[in-house]
């Protein structure tokens, strides 16, 4: 069995020093490799080794980063991965040691379209399953996998073009003939251009609403507690397009990342995509198994839950032909008429908050604070990684 093990770390060290061989990792991995491939060498010899190659995030994405280039070749397989976004990361906690891990999330919808009168109604049916999985499952801060079926309804109105007079109409296909020349490069002209063509584009506001009805499977990562949590969800949201309108100027939360950006050599403007959205509903929970509530009350009788969350996205700055995203979400959920026991025990209402930088390389850092269902106490977490959108080939 040992030698089993010793060849596949050597194999994965082996893979990912001929993938990475600029990568400053590349050292540690040719030293891991050479060692590890003396099989006369000590069980705790190779046990550290084993650690050491398993507990370092970089190394484990740079494999990672090698096993999906040979997927890419592969459409089966990536056409049902092309929307599994994967992430490894450490976590990091006031109180406990520093813990590997990574973050999934899959997202796929089916949608449908449909024009009545100034509105256009969206219907879609979608699978999302998403959460934090800890290898040393006593160290996950955020111990909570959903997994969901969901109907939605939108109603959207606006994001309509205003008509270009005659001599505007001129000047875009002037620019259009500038700028298709230019097409597929990264000069400073083409971004000028297209700035200058932006500017004859005008749409009015956008703003939606829509109603959710989905079915949740809720659980920590090793499934000893788990529930359903059927339920009806409002979703509201706008987006201010008009660039000479005032509802651009409500974004507050855009207004820091407006200076930074500006600061940065960027011109200086409120982003009208990045609006925050928000969302309000209620859950009818049906525990299956929950040691903790069972001793709290005698039973696992179903219960009512209110929830909310507020998300929010924004360019946060542009460095070294990188973009780097600010993304924050907080989350509520509040059992209704909850008793005594629940109450006094702290898990009648959970608050949880996120807000991490991205850039569009994938690497990431985020901080956490409070927990989520399932989660007996509330961390401030700090966490850095790389993700994986196995299905955005460039």
């Amino acid at each position: 069995m040992t030698k089993y093990i010793v060849f596949i770390i050597a194999f994965c060290c082996s893979t990912v020093a001929t993938a990475q061989n600029q990568d400053p990792n590349s050292a540690l991995v040719n030293r891991i490799s050479t060692n590890i491939t003396d099989i006369n060498l000590s069980k705790d010899v190779i046990q550290k080794t084993f650690d050491e190659v398993f507990s370092n995030p970089d190394i484990l994405n740079d494999a990672t980063a090698k096993l999906l280039t040979a997927f890419k070749g592969k459409p089966g397989v990536m056409k049902f991965m092309r929307d599994l976004n994967f992430k490894f990361k450490t976590f990091q906690t006031d109180n406990q040691p520093a813990s590997l891990g990574f973050e999934y999330k899959y997202e796929n919808s089916w949608s449908k379209f449909q024009t009545v009168g100034s509105k256009i109604v969206n219907q879609s049916i979608s699978l999302n399953f998403n959460g934090n999985v800890a290898f040393k499952k006593s160290y996950n801060p955020a111990n909570f996998l959903e997994s969901k079926f969901q109907y939605n309804g939108t109603f959207n109105w606006g994001a309509k073009s205003k008509q270009l007079s005659r001599n505007d109409a001129l000047a875009v296909y002037a620019l259009d003939r500038q700028i298709l020349p230019l097409t597929g490069t990264n000069s400073q002209a083409l971004a000028d251009l297209l700035v200058q063509r932006a500017n004859y584009i005008h749409f009015s506001n956008q703003y939606y609403i829509g109603a959710s009805g989905n079915m949740s499977y809720e659980s920590n990562q090793d499934f000893s507690k788990h529930q359903l949590a059927p339920g009806v969800l409002l979703n509201v949201g706008a987006k201010a397009w008009d660039k000479n309108g005032t509802l651009q100027y409500f974004n507050l939360l855009d207004y820091p990342f407006a200076l930074i950006r500006y600061a940065t050599g960027d011109r200086l403007y409120l982003s009208g995509a990045s609006f925050p959205s928000a969302l309000v509903g209620v859950d009818y929970v049906v525990p299956t198994q929950d040691s903790v509530r069972k001793a709290l009350t005698g039973n696992l009788d179903p219960f009512s839950r209110f929830r909310f969350e507020i998300s929010f996205k924004t360019k946060a700055v542009s460095v070294a032909k990188q973009v780097i995203y600010f993304s924050a979400d907080y989350r509520l959920y509040k059992e209704i008429n909850a008793s005594e026991a629940i109450k006094n025990n702290g898990t009648d209402r959970f608050n949880y908050f996120v807000m991490s930088l991205e850039s569009n390389n994938g690497f990431f850092v985020h901080f956490t604070t409070g927990k989520l269902p399932f989660d007996r106490k509330s961390d401030n977490t700090y966490g850095i990684g790389f993700h994986y959108d196995l299905g955005n080939w460039k």
